[in-house]
C-alpha cells in the first residue's frame, strides 16, 4: 500500500464548506445586471477561458469605450474584462445542414 486517504465531512473538521453559495449568488447578481445593458445583445455561459462571452453593439468605437468603462468594468463580480472587436463576419446564421 503506497497511499492513505481520510474523508472526513467538513463538520467533522470545524470547517465550513459553504464555496458554492457565494460563487451562484454571484453569478445571479453578475446575470441580473447585464439585464440592465441594452447594448449587451447576447449573452452565453461557457468552460474555459473567459466565463461569459457577451456580444455587444455600439455606435463605434468612442460609444464602445464609454460601455466598456461605465458598465462592463463596473459589473458586480467582474475580476477581469478581455475585448475582441470582429474585423468581419465570414459566416452569419447559416441555415443547418439537416
Amino acid at each position: 500500500m503506497s497511499q492513505w486517504q481520510v474523508i472526513c465531512s467538513p463538520a467533522y473538521t470545524g470547517r465550513l464548506n459553504a464555496k458554492l453559495i457565494p460563487i451562484a449568488q454571484a453569478v445571479e447578481t453578475f446575470e441580473t445586471a447585464l439585464l440592465e445593458i441594452p447594448q449587451v445583445v447576447d449573452v452565453q455561459g461557457v468552460f474555459g477561458e473567459s466565463d461569459y462571452p457577451l456580444r455587444v453593439i455600439t455606435q463605434g468605437l468612442p460609444a464602445f469605450q464609454q460601455l466598456y468603462d461605465e458598465s462592463l468594468s463596473t459589473l458586480p463580480n467582474v475580476q477581469r474584462l478581455t475585448s475582441t472587436l470582429v474585423m468581419k463576419r465570414v459566416i452569419q446564421d447559416r441555415a443547418l445542414p439537416l
